[in-house]
């Protein structure tokens, strides 16, 4: 008789939490920390030309190199933020699969002996799917908000850094058209 494992609730608990790489973690934070950054200048009133970074003073740099250095940055922390997000994507719909066809075969177990089980003799693998699913059916009832309030955070981390990018690239791009339009 197929058995669910011995510590299944927590393991059926750890499939529900995606898994997010630290590759998807640090290029999530560097994307958000160079769009703040640009943010920030921009917030100030200031230009990309008018900052110190890292102990490099940029005024009198040649702004042209500087917005397309800083475009730059952000499309590449914007591209391999996103590729390896899509990859944790990926893995994190084949953990539901497997727990899905788990749950699927738990079903079907008790569907099928259903038919063959006298209603007032039980057996004991009927008994023991039926508890089986009872787990996986109280569970799902238990994490309802926890599964809402993932979901905000999913769109949250990882809609957050890409809207902070898409702003200052436009910032940046508005920045170098006013420069080069005034530039004799």
């Amino acid at each position: 008789m197929a058995k669910l494992p011995d510590g299944f609730e927590k393991e059926y608990l750890s499939l529900l939490q995606p898994i997010t790489s630290e590759e998807t973690i640090k290029n999530r934070r560097n994307l958000f920390v160079a769009s703040f950054v640009i943010l920030s200048v921009y917030s100030l009133g200031k230009s990309l030309t008018d900052v110190k970074v890292l102990g490099l003073n940029l005024q009198g740099s040649n702004a042209n190199a500087l917005f397309i250095l800083a475009i730059a940055i952000l499309i590449f922390w914007t591209f391999m933020f996103v590729i390896h997000a899509v990859k944790d994507f990926e893995i994190n719909q084949e953990r539901k699969y497997l727990l899905d066809a788990h749950v699927d075969s738990v079903k079907s177990r008790i569907e099928n002996m259903r038919e063959k089980v006298d209603i007032t003799h039980s057996s004991y693998e009927f008994s023991s799917a039926k508890g089986q699913l009872a787990i996986y059916q109280n569970q799902q009832d238990r994490i309802k908000k926890a599964l809402k309030l993932s979901k905000l955070t999913f769109i949250i981390e990882y809609g957050l850094p890409i809207l902070l990018a898409l702003i200052s690239l436009c910032l940046i791009i508005n920045n170098a058209y006013n420069v080069w339009s005034f530039s004799p």
